[in-house]
């Protein structure tokens, strides 16, 4: 492996081990959340956190992705972004309140049927602390300060999990699932103010750089508000024609696909800085090497799972979630088209500098993916679902091979298939990680 790889591989060991971590905590979460609230209760909670989730892409104006790019070429100053990631924070959170006051009975006919409206106010006034909480790990990969953000998110998973099982043990069903993953949201802000200060100087005003981030954030935005419509177009079409009950089921299949991501992330987090700042053939190289290192992973891990999941499944959640069973090992095949494209993403926006082509790539994928979900819901329900997100991240995944095909010339089965000293070396590399890890352990 070259030099680049190599450190990007070591980084992201240490980053998939938290990563892992967190989502063994997160997956304790879901168990204590559906044994205790059922499948409406679950579903009631995945619609709310997910329209939170969509809500904070919108508001959200890609100021994160302005952050980290910014970072990453030293435009600005750490103390002019994190005084403009406050400020920014603050203004659009307010708006988002003020938008929502207008269209909440609008948005609880359609996107959150039948959820009361009370939930829906409590999601909405987090925004402003999962405002800053995105900008800040944008702040913090531009940085590569790669170990403060994993520790900072492992500290706030384990806060929330505490505070969910004391609610739930007390009785507090849903409401109380809510304030947990509230607080979870505000021990990021104070933990990762508190990392930030770490940097120097907290405050300096850049009224020039409040416009050239609303103005870049912007031209990636767009694209990414329809991204997360392609994640979630199915839950909330889900909610509209069948009801919370299915999305209690169908939000287990999901939740549990959508945790193998940790190994493109954790490989993405490590890698970003290096994706934005090399010239445009040397990070071309990097990204093909990192997506089949990491796809080659996670199909592995998908065959097992999907081989395991008849009797996995029921076993955890309960012998009525053997309808979740179908949607997994289908969503299965989603995982590797979408870990592409999140890499060839970073790339078109962060190398290219050119944040409007993915938009395009983003919106064009979705009005077909509406129409594929629709479709596929109305005639197979759940299992629709699944087959509508796999294909529309695949549709994604080959519209990206195709830009970076025709940018820089990178043939798209370097994307895919890995040589064998290329996977000699990941797997050595890999071997000496973990085998450090262990004698830290056992030291500890």
């Amino acid at each position: 492996m070259n030099r680049e790889a190599t450190g990007i591989a070591r980084n992201s060991w240490y980053t998939f081990l938290t990563l892992t971590s967190i989502v063994g905590l997160r997956f304790l979460s879901t168990l204590l959340i559906v044994r205790a609230l059922g499948p409406v209760g679950q579903g009631s909670y995945y619609l709310l956190v997910t329209f939170n989730t969509l809500a904070l892409r919108i508001a959200s104006l890609g100021v994160d992705t302005a952050s980290s790019v910014f970072l990453s070429k030293r435009l600005y100053g750490v103390d002019e972004i994190h005084t403009a990631c406050v400020i920014l924070a603050g203004v659009f959170g307010l708006l988002a309140v003020g938008i929502y006051y207008i269209l909440s009975p609008i948005i609880h006919m359609t996107l959150l049927k039948d959820i009361e409206v009370i939930y829906g106010w409590f999601v909405v006034l987090m925004l402003p602390l999962g405002l800053y909480g995105a900008f800040w790990r944008g702040m913090m990969v531009g940085l590569e300060e790669i170990s403060k953000l994993n520790k900072v998110e492992l500290g706030s998973v384990v806060f929330q999990l505490a505070l969910l099982a004391v609610a739930l043990k007390l009785g507090y069903g849903l409401a109380g699932a809510l304030l947990a993953w509230g607080m979870g949201l505000l021990a990021v802000v104070v933990a990762g103010w508190w990392a930030v200060a770490g940097q120097g100087p907290l405050w300096r005003f850049n009224a020039r750089l409040l416009r050239h981030a609303v103005q870049f954030g912007f031209a990636s935005q767009w694209g990414e508000v329809a991204r997360m419509l392609i994640l979630r177009s199915d839950v909330f079409l889900l909610n509209l024609l069948v009801g919370a009950e299915v999305v209690g089921y169908y939000s287990v299949a999901l939740s549990l696909t959508e945790k193998l991501w940790i190994a493109y992330t954790s490989m993405y987090r490590a890698a970003t800085h290096k994706l934005q700042a090399l010239s445009r053939e040397r990070a071309a190289r990097l990204l093909a090497r990192i997506t089949r290192g990491m796809s080659f992973l996670v199909l592995m891990a998908a065959v097992g799972l999907g081989l395991s999941s008849l009797w996995l499944i029921p076993a955890l959640y309960g012998a009525r979630y053997t309808r979740s069973v179908i949607p997994f090992i289908v969503l299965l095949a989603s995982l590797v088209p979408y870990g592409i494209w999140a890499g060839i993403r970073i790339y078109i926006t962060g190398q290219l500098c050119r944040p409007n082509l993915a938009s395009a790539i983003q919106w064009s994928g979705l009005l077909l993916s509406i129409v594929i979900y629709y479709g596929l819901i109305r005639l197979y329900g759940i299992v629709g679902a699944a087959l509508g997100s796999t294909l529309s991240y695949s549709l994604l995944c080959l519209a990206g091979v195709y830009v970076l095909y025709r940018s820089v010339h990178v043939y798209p089965m370097e994307f895919f298939v890995m040589p064998r000293d290329e996977l000699l070396g990941y797997g050595r590399l890999g071997l000496k990680q973990v085998m450090r890890f262990a004698n830290a352990v056992r030291k500890g």
